[in-house]
């Protein structure tokens, strides 16, 4: 059986690879390239090369000069090749190149010519610039995580000197007929107090490290206590807020701390859905945000669910909304890892995640948790 020659299955390897190569004679002109290089490049056959330069091609001097002398390094000083990331612009746009030079020998072991071998790299290079971002941005929150709790610890001494005072003037005051001004002045201070005083505690319970603080909770606690951190954001951002939440609700069995977490992510989804709608809507559009806690007797589960009238979401965004890094917006205004956490502590909890989307419309995100053993063993205990 014959095998097939040597330049057909060279011509081969030449036609099916990703990269593209040309090649250079020992005068560094041009003597061949691949049909890869040649599409890359703007000719029409990979035989349009012969006889060129690299000045000859769709290249800026600068690049021109880059592959000349880096040709002239390889050839020249005998290298068994040279590598270089550049950035060309080719045929006038930019692209991102894993170049590689590789000196040819002819049998007498001298230099011959030189093979040039490039990968295009440059969408796994965007891609990288903007894991770096995302890393950058989060060593950033860190940082500020950090510097948050450190600032509210340090606040609640003053905070709570400032309260005895309040009371202070409370109690001097307390004749309210006879130093009204004063007396109502007293307790608005108190009332201040008390509000900074709260929000320091729960800046305080978000970032403290994780406990594992498994316990039988009320779901609304946490949901307040991430609401918390939103009134002036709603206020500023004109959102209206509505809130149904059942009276009397069976406890949940999870840590308080990582479902806040889970609140103040979808919080933060939501409103920034809303916000980024309202920029091309009609000038009646009124940003929504609503969130129902109830108890499901039928399914027998305890439901968190928020719902927004913002930009919604479309089949691709639905489907990947939860992965981790998966995201829409831009570098700077989102890592893609809120919903992946998320749904990591849904996992742990052992929380079912329904989501509902309309695109242009709405997003519905819903939470089902069993209640605690310790509820139905009142139930049953009382039934």
């Amino acid at each position: 059986m014959n095998s097939p020659p040597l330049t057909d299955i060279f011509d081969g390897v030449l036609s099916h690879t990703s990269q593209s190569i040309f090649w250079q004679n020992k005068d560094l002109v041009n003597s061949g390239c691949n049909k890869n290089f040649a599409l890359a490049t703007g000719l029409k056959n990979p035989e349009d090369i012969v006889g060129k330069t690299i000045y000859e091609l769709p290249l800026q001097k600068k690049d021109a000069d880059f592959f000349y002398e880096s040709s002239k390094k390889a050839m020249f000083k005998r290298m068994e090749s040279f590598s270089a990331g550049k950035k060309i612009f080719i045929l006038g746009k930019e692209e991102y190149l894993d170049i590689q030079f590789i000196p040819i020998f002819d049998r007498e072991n001298n230099t011959n010519g030189i093979l040039c071998v490039w990968d295009n790299v440059t969408e796994r290079h965007a891609a990288e610039k903007k894991m770096e971002k995302k890393i950058l941005r989060a060593d950033k929150l860190v940082a500020l995580g950090e510097m948050t709790a450190g600032i509210a610890h340090e606040l609640n001494q003053p905070l709570s000197i400032l309260n005895v005072l309040a009371e202070g003037l409370l109690d001097r005051f307390s004749d309210e007929k006879k130093d009204r001004v004063a007396h109502q002045s007293s307790k608005k201070m108190m009332v201040q107090v008390k509000r900074l005083h709260s929000i320091a505690e729960n800046v305080n319970s978000f970032v403290r490290k994780n406990s594992n603080a498994m316990d039988f909770i009320d779901i609304k606690e946490p949901v307040n206590s991430a609401l918390s951190f939103f009134k002036d954001q709603f206020r500023i951002n004109e959102i209206d807020l509505d809130l149904d939440f059942e009276e009397r609700m069976p406890l949940v069995t999870m840590d308080p701390q990582k479902f806040g977490q889970i609140v103040v992510n979808l919080l933060n989804n939501a409103c920034f859905a809303v916000n980024e709608k309202s920029k091309n809507a009609e000038d009646d559009y009124q940003k929504k945000i609503s969130i129902t806690l109830l108890f499901d007797q039928e399914r027998q589960f305890v439901v968190f669910e928020i719902t927004d009238n913002g930009i919604g979401m479309g089949k691709e965004v639905l489907a990947n909304c939860m992965k981790p890094f998966y995201t829409t917006k831009e570098a700077e205004s989102g890592m893609g890892i809120g919903l992946s956490i998320t749904r990591k502590i849904a996992t742990e909890f052992k929380m079912k995640v329904e989501i509902e989307s309309a695109e242009g419309e709405w997003t519905k995100f819903r939470f089902l948790t069993r209640p605690s053993r310790y509820e139905i063993e009142k139930k049953t205990a009382t039934g």
